[in-house]
């Protein structure tokens, strides 16, 4: 659903007609228009119409969506069976009440889990109802960058982040913009040169690649001062970038010793942990769990039978960069964290301590950063939530972008 701050739909049916038989289903992951998950701002409207009908039976479908030209809908679709009409019940009729009431909510931690409820009825009269709520609920928490557009809330939580059940990171809430850093919005931002190489890229709507480690610090802190937030990296003592020189494109001892204010409200590079948990979907298989089997999936939104070529750009479906999120986005609505490109992380690389880590932000200074995701130069097997890849901070490839965060 699109636009709509923390939703709950909540349908009723109740009907006269004798063996009435409902089936309810609420779509998790909508897919009318897979390249937009949402932007604020859209009206929200509802539609019902029959889908079929023949002599036994007749199938209605609910639909809510936004005013939006590219939202995103929900759908109920409702079965009648053996009804004495097959006409829609009327809103005002005696024997039989549609309702649809939408309740919008400041409050998104009220709801934890979606629930919808199958309700089959031989008596006078049956009632469904069906609650969307962990899914629209984080909606309230996303934020809206006039620069780069909808950053989704993901929840915080844990995970097992390898065969090892002791082996679980911990996190606090944040928010991940739902598409790859484009060359546009780079150029547009740090008004530096485009670095991409147009030969393997179909134009500025693509992910800007060619980006060092060191290029994504001066985006991200003055993303941050265009919007009124406070920048978190700091090289030599200050977080205006402007101060910081030229981007180093050889190692660079300066900025490697780079800090980061954890407590900042402006825009930084996800942790690997962070990372990992988005692509994985966070919670949203069983909110308020340990999310065990994450770590396992073949692609970010895999849901062991879907086809990886829907979700992500590899060497198996393209020879360059494609404009971002048009593949299909995971369960959290972010798109490409799989493929097109490999995405820097703000951590050291290094082997994962042991046991329970909580808002682990990285290994001690070393060699090389982390890079997460698969690129179109890569195989499917690089598209694994649990790949991990490395470079040092001055590499610029063609095959590695980035995307942001904040709180």
């Amino acid at each position: 659903m699109k636009n709509v701050f923390f939703l709950i739909i909540n349908i009723s049916i109740v009907s006269a007609c004798n063996n009435l038989d409902v089936d309810a289903y609420t779509s998790a992951h909508a897919r009318t228009n897979p390249n937009d998950p949402g932007a604020s701002g859209a009206a929200v409207n509802s539609s019902v119409s029959r889908s079929s009908s023949s002599s036994s039976s007749s199938i209605y479908s609910v639909t809510v969506s936004s005013s939006s030209s590219s939202s995103s809908s929900s759908s109920l679709i409702v079965s009648s069976s053996k009804a004495s009409s097959s006409k829609l019940p009327s809103s005002s009729s005696s024997s039989s009440i549609l309702s649809s009431s939408m309740i919008f909510s400041s409050m998104a931690s009220s709801a934890t889990s979606t629930s919808s409820s199958i309700i089959s009825a031989g008596s006078a009269s049956s009632v469904l109802a069906s609650s969307v709520s962990a899914s629209s609920a984080a909606a309230i928490m996303d934020y809206t960058s006039t620069n780069i557009g909808i950053l989704k809330y993901v929840p915080g939580g844990t995970y097992q982040r390898d065969a090892t059940p002791a082996n679980t990171s911990s996190i606090v809430a944040f928010r991940m913009s739902v598409r790859d850093i484009t060359r546009a919005q780079f150029v547009a931002i740090t008004g530096l040169a485009d670095p991409s190489s147009t030969m393997y890229s179909t134009g500025t709507t693509d992910p800007v690649q060619k980006v060092n480690w060191y290029h994504t610090m001066v985006f991200c802190n003055k993303l941050s001062i265009a919007e009124g937030l406070t920048p978190v990296y700091i090289i030599s003592g200050t977080n205006n970038p402007t101060s910081w020189g030229a981007v180093p494109t050889s190692d660079n001892t300066t900025w490697d010793a780079a800090i980061a204010n954890w407590s900042a409200t402006g825009y930084r590079l996800p942790t690997e942990t962070e990372w990992m948990w988005a692509a994985m979907g966070a919670d949203t298989a069983n909110p308020g769990q340990v999310n065990t089997s994450g770590y396992t999936k073949a692609f970010s939104g895999s849901t062991g039978i879907n086809n990886i070529g829907d979700y992500a750009w590899t060497v198996d479906n393209t020879g360059k960069t494609q404009p971002v999120g048009t593949k299909y986005s995971n369960e959290l609505g972010i798109f490409d964290l799989s493929g097109n490109v490999s995405e820097w992380c703000w951590d050291w690389y290094d082997v994962y301590p042991a046991g329970s880590l909580t808002n682990y932000y990285g290994a001690a200074p070393g060699t090389y950063r982390i890079t997460r995701g698969g690129n179109w130069a890569a195989p499917d097997s690089s598209a694994t939530v649990a790949y991990r890849d490395y470079y040092n901070p001055e590499y610029q490839g063609n095959f590695i972008g980035f995307r942001v965060v904040r709180p």
